[in-house]
């Protein structure tokens, strides 16, 4: 089909809710306001069921199985800036951690970075069970 017949795909209407766990909201509103913009572009994205383009799973630990648990990455002014995002649930998005990249270790997330994300993918995993399996939710 010729390029000038191909329609884009819409993004989906329904917006999962975007729910912040720990300081994660107030660690990302630290961020320069041109990074908190495109990381809000990408929980946007994110919140409709699509994976962004800034967005790569998230390694290090096997508690990051799968695809489920995403690393936003913004670079910005010789600064690296990471949001870690799980979309492992069908009604909301979670916000798990915002923080600057300063790992002396080359590109990998240092492990007291590691230790925090895991510990708030489980505050997540609670909240999740409590709120939605209680309430009958998928």
């Amino acid at each position: 089909m010729p390029p000038s017949q191909l329609k884009p795909t819409p993004l989906p209407t329904a917006r999962k809710q975007l729910r912040y766990v720990g300081s994660a909201q107030k660690d990302l509103l630290k961020f320069p306001s041109e990074v908190r913009e495109e990381v809000a572009h990408a929980l946007r994205v994110a919140q409709r069921g699509r994976k962004p383009l800034s967005a790569k799973p998230l390694t290090g630990d096997p508690a990051f199985k799968g695809a489920s648990t995403l690393e936003i990455v913004e670079d910005h002014d010789t600064n690296t800036y990471r949001v870690i995002i799980t979309v492992k649930y069908p009604e909301v998005v979670y916000v798990i951690d915002a923080f600057q990249k300063k790992s002396t270790s080359g590109i990998s997330t240092p492990q007291k970075d590691i230790r925090r994300i895991k510990a708030r993918l489980k505050t997540a995993a609670a909240e999740y069970a409590k709120e939605f399996k209680a309430s009958g939710a998928k």
